[in-house]
């Protein structure tokens, strides 16, 4: 009788997990996320004063989720980033418990489609969907006098706060190896990564 029930146990337990079908990333609809890992230090220089500003990633998460938004019958791929900084922490109003934001977060939707990736960071935010793909450009850097060929400028403008600050980023450039690699405030400081 027990070997019964434990074998009508099991062939539920498959059958339930049959119903979920996963979504699955590609390799190219990784590429947001390949940038980091957990643990990574992300090292910004104020291109005039020279002050350092300290990032640290704090996970990176690929994982399936629950049933799909759309359809019940499959599990969607997530992926997300967090991120730590102090000074950003700082910043804000102190609602916040952790200092703990998110940096890059997509899914794969049940159609096969990507959902297009949203960042955010110290309070600059971008989603492909309220904005058309930027360009690809080339970009030299002024510190590490790297030159960067691969790199899209993210104009946070009419997504970011209705009354930014001037130390709130406007503009984002993000390589598709190495992440952010520099941001500009509407105050105009410079910040540009530095030690990759």
């Amino acid at each position: 009788m027990k070997f019964r029930n434990l074998l009508l146990i099991s062939f539920c337990l498959v059958l339930f997990q049959s119903c979920f079908e996963k979504t699955n990333f590609t390799t190219d609809d990784l590429e947001w996320v390949t940038p980091y890992e957990t643990g990574d230090t992300l090292l910004f220089q104020e291109t005039s004063s020279g002050i350092i500003d300290t990032t640290f990633v704090l996970k990176k998460i690929v994982d399936h989720g629950g049933p799909d938004i759309e359809s019940s019958t499959k599990r969607m791929e997530f992926a997300r980033i967090t991120y730590s900084n102090r000074d950003y922490f700082n910043q804000i109003p102190h609602g916040m418990k952790e200092n703990e934001f998110q940096l890059i977060s997509m899914f794969k939707l049940n159609n096969g489609e990507v959902a297009e990736p949203y960042i955010g960071y110290k309070g600059f935010g971008f989603s492909y969907r309220d904005y058309k793909q930027p360009e690809k450009t080339n970009l030299k850097l002024q510190i590490t006098n790297k030159s960067l060929d691969k790199v899209l400028l993210l104009d946070g403008t009419n997504y970011n706060r209705l009354d930014p600050k001037g130390t709130d980023i406007q503009y984002l450039y993000w390589e598709l190896d190495n992440g952010i690699v520099k941001y500009v405030t509407y105050d105009g400081a410079e910040w540009e990564r530095i030690g990759f």
